[in-house]
């Protein structure tokens, strides 16, 4: 046997499964065989005695069920180098790296004003812009470099000496964008991107994708209704 003839494999529950070619796959989850949308990985490689340079591990393995009951072949196709495709398109992947209602923030300290807040900036050799948030009073200290903004009610922004930004944050950026898949497009491509939260058409920002250039220290609650999700970059 070689690395071009079908492989097939049965899983517990009784599905022969048929391999396509060896190639990568972005998979990296954790452990047994399963089968989303109608694709296997494994973390270990069945096959590996067949082939005498073979992956490990089985995020490099796709396999493809058989024909399903209407006799069409599931999702599961080569490129044009032989490398596996699991079928299923990137946007089903972007999307899934999302989460509804969600930001992902840097940590912030309590500051009872937003002079206060400016006034910790301005101590801080690093800092480069500052947010206050006039509920909470939470003051997050930014140490890279905005340049756009973007609307958030109760929310206050400034760089260390530049005037006070009343409903409005500063970002690393901000783009008009057609969907979250294009999003988590725009934060893979920049090099500086930590993660990129998407408003959709009922957000404050409609169709905005603003990428986060700050490391992920928490997740803010925002709700559901604000029209909000986020994803990081190393979904």
């Amino acid at each position: 046997m070689n690395p071009n003839d079908p492989l097939k494999y049965t899983l517990s529950d009784g599905q022969e499964l048929t391999s396509t070619k060896w190639g990568k796959s972005t998979w990296t989850g954790p452990g047994e065989p399963s089968t989303p949308n109608g694709v296997a990985y494994f973390t270990k490689n069945p096959f590996a005695e067949w082939f005498t340079d073979s992956p490990t591990t089985l995020r490099d393995f796709v396999c493809q069920k058989n024909e399903d009951e209407n006799g069409n072949n599931d999702n599961g196709n080569n490129d044009d180098n032989g490398n596996g495709n699991d079928g299923d398109s990137g946007d089903d992947n972007d999307n899934s790296c999302f989460q509804d209602g969600v930001i992902f923030v840097e940590n912030s300290v309590t500051k009872a004003t937003v002079d206060e807040c400016r006034e910790l900036c301005q101590t801080i050799k690093a800092c480069e812009f500052f947010t206050w948030n006039e509920v909470s009073k939470g003051c997050g200290i930014r140490r890279f470099t905005p340049t756009n903004y973007i609307k958030v009610p109760g929310q206050s922004s400034a760089t260390r000496n530049g005037k006070v930004l009343e409903d409005l944050v500063l970002v690393g950026k901000a783009v008009t964008v057609e969907d979250r898949p294009s999003c988590f497009e725009a934060c893979e491509i920049d090099d500086q991107c930590q993660s990129a939260t998407f408003n959709d058409e009922t957000s404050e920002n409609p169709m905005i994708c603003a990428l986060n250039y700050g490391p992920i220290e928490r997740t803010l609650p925002v709700g559901l209704e604000a029209g909000i999700s986020s994803a990081p970059k190393n979904c």
